[in-house]
Protein backbone atom coordinates (compact mmCIF):
# COMPACT_ATOMS: atom_id res chain seq x y z
CA UNK A 1 0.00 0.00 0.00
CA UNK A 2 2.54 2.79 1.30
CA UNK A 3 4.39 2.27 -2.14
CA UNK A 4 1.57 3.53 -4.59
CA UNK A 5 -0.05 5.94 -2.07
CA UNK A 6 1.44 7.34 1.34
CA UNK A 7 0.20 7.16 4.58
CA UNK A 8 -1.97 10.48 5.57
CA UNK A 9 -0.67 12.47 8.33
CA UNK A 10 -2.07 15.39 10.22
CA UNK A 11 -4.28 15.53 12.88
CA UNK A 12 -6.87 12.98 13.30
CA UNK A 13 -10.46 13.40 13.20
CA UNK A 14 -12.81 11.92 15.52
CA UNK A 15 -16.51 11.31 14.66
CA UNK A 16 -19.47 9.78 16.92
CA UNK A 17 -21.88 9.88 14.50
CA UNK A 18 -21.30 8.41 10.85
CA UNK A 19 -25.02 8.18 9.39
CA UNK A 20 -24.75 9.84 6.14
CA UNK A 21 -21.25 10.00 5.68
CA UNK A 22 -19.36 9.77 2.30
CA UNK A 23 -15.90 7.35 3.02
CA UNK A 24 -15.13 6.82 -0.71
CA UNK A 25 -12.20 8.99 -1.27
CA UNK A 26 -10.93 8.65 2.44
CA UNK A 27 -8.18 6.85 3.74
CA UNK A 28 -9.69 5.25 7.21
CA UNK A 29 -9.53 3.32 10.32
CA UNK A 30 -12.24 3.12 12.49
CA UNK A 31 -12.53 1.52 15.92
CA UNK A 32 -16.03 -0.06 16.68
CA UNK A 33 -17.84 -2.18 18.86
CA UNK A 34 -19.19 -5.51 17.57
CA UNK A 35 -22.27 -7.49 18.21
CA UNK A 36 -22.32 -10.62 16.29
CA UNK A 37 -25.33 -12.88 17.15
CA UNK A 38 -24.14 -16.66 17.97
CA UNK A 39 -26.55 -17.72 15.41
CA UNK A 40 -24.30 -16.33 12.32
CA UNK A 41 -23.16 -19.79 10.83
CA UNK A 42 -20.21 -18.12 9.09
CA UNK A 43 -19.06 -14.89 10.76
CA UNK A 44 -17.60 -12.17 8.33
CA UNK A 45 -15.53 -9.85 10.35
CA UNK A 46 -11.79 -10.82 11.07
CA UNK A 47 -10.07 -10.27 14.56
CA UNK A 48 -6.92 -10.56 15.48
CA UNK A 49 -6.80 -12.09 19.29
CA UNK A 50 -3.80 -12.46 22.16
CA UNK A 51 -1.86 -14.55 19.89
CA UNK A 52 -2.08 -13.16 16.61
CA UNK A 53 -4.34 -15.41 15.30
CA UNK A 54 -7.33 -14.38 12.82
CA UNK A 55 -10.28 -15.99 13.80
CA UNK A 56 -14.02 -14.71 12.64
CA UNK A 57 -15.86 -14.65 16.56
CA UNK A 58 -19.50 -14.37 17.22
CA UNK A 59 -20.47 -12.37 20.52
CA UNK A 60 -18.98 -9.35 21.41
CA UNK A 61 -15.68 -7.15 20.80
CA UNK A 62 -14.20 -4.03 20.00
CA UNK A 63 -12.12 -4.23 16.84
CA UNK A 64 -10.09 -1.76 13.94
CA UNK A 65 -11.05 -2.14 10.78
CA UNK A 66 -8.74 -0.05 7.56
CA UNK A 67 -10.28 1.36 4.52
CA UNK A 68 -7.41 1.45 1.50
CA UNK A 69 -7.53 3.68 -1.48
CA UNK A 70 -6.55 1.24 -4.01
Amino acid sequence: MMQNIQMPGGKPLRHKNLEGANFDKLFWFIEVYVVCPDSIKKPFLPYRNEDSTLIFPTGTFIGVFQRNLI
